[in-house]
């Protein structure tokens, strides 16, 4: 009496690319992406800053010039260093509460002591 194993199964590789997956698909609208944070003074502050840290440039611009992004404390800015510049921001773009591009509460001006 022999026993005879069936041959193996020559499986499939399984692609591990993400793109290939399918997503549920779902009877609820998804709701639309809220960008009225774009148009608050502190997020206009921080991309200002991040182009100021650059010095003036845009991204495709700075690696042309110096192949590579500014360093953790390093400011290629015209001004001195960072802690000039963000004066001279603050006082050119006074403070406002709520965004510029939401029609909810309009745009406030406020004191400095308001977010200190």
């Amino acid at each position: 009496f022999e026993v005879t194993m069936a041959p193996k199964r020559a499986h499939k590789k399984k692609s591990k690319s993400k793109s290939k997956l399918k997503q549920p698909k779902s009877k609820m609208k998804r709701k639309k992406k809220d960008y009225t944070y774009r148009g608050t003074w502190k997020h206009k502050l921080s991309r200002a800053r991040n182009k100021a840290k650059r010095g003036g440039l845009s991204k495709q611009e700075m690696f042309k010039k110096y192949g590579r992004f500014p360093r953790k404390n390093e400011w290629w800015g015209p001004e001195k260093n960072e802690k000039e510049w963000k004066e001279k921001w603050i006082r050119d773009n006074p403070h406002y509460q709520g965004s510029t591009t939401s029609n909810q509460k309009g745009n406030q001006q406020v004191s400095k002591s308001d977010f200190d």
